[in-house]
């Protein structure tokens, strides 16, 4: 296959992918959200991913998420139907580098006052079947992580995922990402018509490449 056809082919992928509303950690990335495990294969509600990274920068902190659904435990009995389980939730055990507990209260509820101000009720999920919630410091068995949800697919405000970084955020990332950190491309049309061209009629690739 032509190498050419092979980047058009990639950006196809990711460009679609952009316009998923569930996302995997190695697909996205945000100013001021790091992942403890880019490479963990569980797709997460990209409008909760936006949310949580505008809370963070307007609180002037980075935030590690952890769990979202492998590695987070199951409920009582083996229950699956935490929002872990559907990519809705995430735990953050670490904020500003630091592991959550009360002796950070203070940079924890810059992030979570944001939470607030974005609509998310605090302490509060199943009770009332709360859309958007936060469960932390005070919540039994949270003392040392913040969960965060949204069982919607709107983000509380239109939000830029990229983001601006607060002073001393986007070197926090570096440290933790790297150079793999890439821009993101633009949209393609033509590119994009092009591929849903392939998925239609197949033979076409095969048509293309020895054209």
């Amino acid at each position: 296959m032509k190498p050419e056809l092979l980047k058009e082919i990639a950006l196809i992928k990711h460009q679609i992918s952009l316009l998923e509303d569930y996302v995997l950690p190695k697909d996205v990335s945000y100013s001021n959200i790091v992942f403890r495990d880019k490479d963990i294969p569980d797709k997460v509600n990209r409008a909760l991913l936006d949310d949580i990274n505008l809370a963070a920068s307007k609180g002037n902190v980075v935030v590690t998420i952890g769990a979202i659904k492998s590695k987070h435990p199951k409920g009582k009995n083996n229950d699956p139907g935490t929002r872990h389980t559907f990519g809705n939730a995430v735990d953050i055990p670490i904020i500003n580098g630091k592991a959550v507990r009360k002796e950070i209260k203070s940079e924890v509820e810059r992030f979570t006052n944001q939470l607030e101000n974005l609509g998310y009720t605090k302490n509060k999920e199943k009770e009332g079947n709360q859309q958007k919630a936060f469960l932390t410091f005070g919540f039994p068995g949270h003392d040392d992580h913040v969960h965060v949800s949204n069982k919607t697919e709107t983000p509380s405000k239109s939000t830029d995922p990229q983001g601006t970084s607060p002073e001393g955020a986007e070197s926090q990332n570096s440290l933790t990402q790297g150079s793999l950190k890439q821009p993101e491309p633009s949209f393609n049309l033509d590119a994009f018509s092009k591929g849903i061209q392939y998925l239609k009629d197949p033979q076409k690739i095969v048509t293309d490449i020895f054209s």
